[in-house]
């Protein structure tokens, strides 16, 4: 009879991750010892590719944490970052002034006085109206400081009043 027709398969695959290796080699026919390196090697070939495995999903999980916490770190960036939009009200150096759009062309905005329909300055092209950075607004303001007072996005008051 094979030793691996036997009772002690259970105990050779239980001696392969223990120090009872050498102890059982000894107990094996030497007619029977090829076959037992073979079936050893096997078991170490399907342990490394088990922990292959087992590594593949940790790294798998992983990333897909780190893609996540990605997505959410840009989405509370782009709820830090400041964006206006038409609408908005601002305190300017003559009074006060909304953020309008261009009649023929929505994508140009510019600065309109709310006392008396007079533009600020001239218009200028953005990407999204509904969603303009601050260097568009900087382009926008030229050379004057405003404050907004009034975010229309957001529907609050965010200034102080002069």
């Amino acid at each position: 009879m094979k030793w691996y027709e036997n009772n002690n398969a259970k105990m050779l695959a239980k001696a392969i991750n223990s120090s009872e290796v050498r102890r059982i080699e000894n107990m094996i026919h030497p007619e029977d010892y090829y076959m037992f390196n073979l079936f050893n090697l096997g078991l170490l070939k399907r342990k490394v590719n088990m922990e292959k495995k087992d590594e593949r999903q940790r790294l798998e999980k992983f990333i897909r944490y780190a893609q996540a916490a990605i997505e959410e770190a840009k989405s509370s960036l782009s709820e830090l970052e400041v964006t206006y939009s038409t609408g908005d009200r601002f305190y300017g150096p003559y009074g006060k002034y909304m953020l309008v759009s261009n009649n023929d062309d929505c994508y140009q905005v510019q600065l309109c006085n709310l006392a008396n329909s007079c533009y600020y300055d001239n218009s200028y092209k953005v990407v999204s109206p509904d969603k303009i950075t601050q260097e568009e607004m900087n382009k926008i303001a030229g050379n004057g400081t405003f404050t907004r007072y009034w975010d229309s996005q957001k529907k609050i008051y965010t200034g102080d009043k002069k």
